[in-house]
């Protein structure tokens, strides 16, 4: 059984989120993102990549990256598919999943740690910090374009839930930006908490 190395973050939350809606039983150990644990040599010389999550196989291989391992997963225990049950679903799923990514995620990521979060994150990363502003207000506009592509479907992929939805919610339960007026999105939005793995998936050091 692999061992899947979390921490808080709406990356780590989507991989457990989605361990959870497959009904797996994963081991997880726990990494303190805060205290800087993710930047100690021993897990560097795990993940040099650094961040949260990674997962542990049985044979050792490290496999980094959110998206990366929830496939991993889909293809490995393929009851409950979420990325799709055929080439064109999962072809969906992933446009998808790269399009929140990279129009919404990024952005809002890169833009935060460069203002909000600059502090804590001036001597990990490197930050632009002359863009923060616009970073963030580009996320913001493209968050309106979901909107419009969401329309009245249930899930981001219409009919079927899937990673896409996953990885969303991932982000804007972290980020609390998801604007009020945008109803669409927040129907989904409110549609998806009720679903059991957002409780199970849920960081302990999150009071409910």
């Amino acid at each position: 059984m692999p061992t899947l190395y979390s921490a808080v973050g709406p990356s780590a939350r989507t991989v457990r989120m989605f361990i959870a809606e497959k009904g797996l039983k994963i081991d997880q150990q726990e990494v303190n993102v805060l205290a800087g644990e993710n930047l100690s040599d021993e897990m560097i010389k795990l993940n040099p990549g650094k961040q949260l999550p990674f997962m542990a196989l049985d044979d050792g291989f490290i496999l980094a990256e959110s998206l990366a391992i929830c496939e991993y997963l889909d293809e490995s225990y393929p009851e409950q598919p979420l990325m799709g049950s055929n080439a064109k679903e999962r072809a969906e799923t992933r446009m998808w999943c790269r399009r929140i990514d990279l129009r919404i995620m990024e952005p809002a990521i890169q833009g935060t740690k460069a203002s909000d979060a600059y502090e804590f994150f001036k001597d990990r990363y490197f930050l632009v910090v002359s863009g923060a502003k616009e970073l963030k207000t580009l996320s913001q506009k493209n968050l309106v374009w979901l909107e419009q592509q969401l329309g009245n479907k249930p899930y981001i992929c219409g009919q079927r839930f899937s990673l896409a939805d996953i990885q969303l919610f991932s982000f804007l339960d972290f980020t609390k930006s998801l604007p009020k007026e945008l109803t669409q999105l927040n129907r989904w939005f409110d549609a998806i908490s009720a679903r059991p793995s957002v409780a199970a998936s849920q960081h302990p050091s999150v009071k409910v």
